[in-house]
């Protein structure tokens, strides 16, 4: 299956813009025979603590939902995007992670790990489900930013998915963990892992190009670049399922796992 990651630099909290800029890399990797495309957190705003402004409301009625959905039936591939859903008080808005393909919505995840560090915990509640969409052959599991810390998450995925996807607006500073932990989880879910990074700069933090695809072994899958007259970038990647479904009967570590014993420890 090719898949195209994106470097986008997100202009800060300006969705026009961004919805030209998203246009132009869905009509880059369609040119390149994707099958899907994946996108930055919070896509079209950038990692904005102002929901109650740029929320919607989710799922089908969301305006930024209908736009991918249009723009997946019109391209006939699958599209991985964030958005904001507004709250009904302060503190419960929601970050979503959306799947849409030829129309259809396939999912629609809430990050459960609102980033307390950088204070999203005070405008974002967390969502208590996990979410994976089929694509074809592929079973993927979507997963937002901070959830990368917590390898909780991944391995309760690990049984049903092929691949995981991680959208961020993963700063600068803090880019090592970003690579190291991408890592960590492949190899322990024996996954494909793809990391979507934003580039550029919003008014407090800066971004820089980071996106990357790991197979099994952590190690990160080459990729051809397409650039957008916007200077926004599509990683175009293949990954081989059948490869992946030989590597985990070749070592397959899942047997030897213990999840009552690990259930037990918390209660202990």
């Amino acid at each position: 299956m090719k898949i195209a990651l994106t470097n986008m630099d997100i202009i800060w909290e300006d969705k026009s813009v961004n919805r030209d800029k998203c246009l132009a890399l869905i009509k880059r990797a369609s040119f390149c025979g994707a099958r899907l495309i994946l996108f930055p957190e919070m896509t079209l705003t950038g990692f904005t603590m102002n929901p109650e402004v740029f929320g919607e409301k989710s799922g089908l009625d969301s305006e930024t939902v209908s736009f991918f959905l249009e723009m997946s039936k019109q391209f006939e591939m699958a599209v991985g995007f964030g958005y904001i859903e507004k709250g009904t008080m302060p503190g419960d808005a929601k970050n979503h992670f959306a799947v849409v393909d030829k129309g259809q919505l396939l999912g629609d995840y809430v990050k459960i790990h609102p980033f307390s560090y950088g204070e999203e915990n005070k405008h974002y509640c967390g969502g208590n489900q996990l979410v994976h969409v089929n694509i074809d052959e592929l079973t993927l599991g979507l997963f937002i930013c901070y959830d990368l810390r917590f390898p909780e998450i991944f391995q309760a995925m690990r049984s049903t998915c092929q691949a995981m996807a991680v959208i961020s607006n993963w700063p600068q500073s803090r880019r090592r963990h970003w690579d190291i932990l991408l890592a960590a989880r492949a190899v322990e879910t024996q996954s494909y892992v793809l990391g979507v990074n934003r580039k550029g700069k919003d008014p407090g933090l800066t971004y820089e190009v980071s996106s990357q695809a790991l197979d099994w072994n952590g190690e990160i899958l080459s990729t051809s670049k397409e650039k957008t007259s916007f200077g926004d970038e599509c990683l175009i990647m293949e990954m081989d399922i059948n490869a992946l479904q030989q590597w985990r009967q070749q070592f397959p570590a899942e047997k030897d796992r213990k999840p009552d014993f690990y259930k037990s420890l918390l209660t202990t």
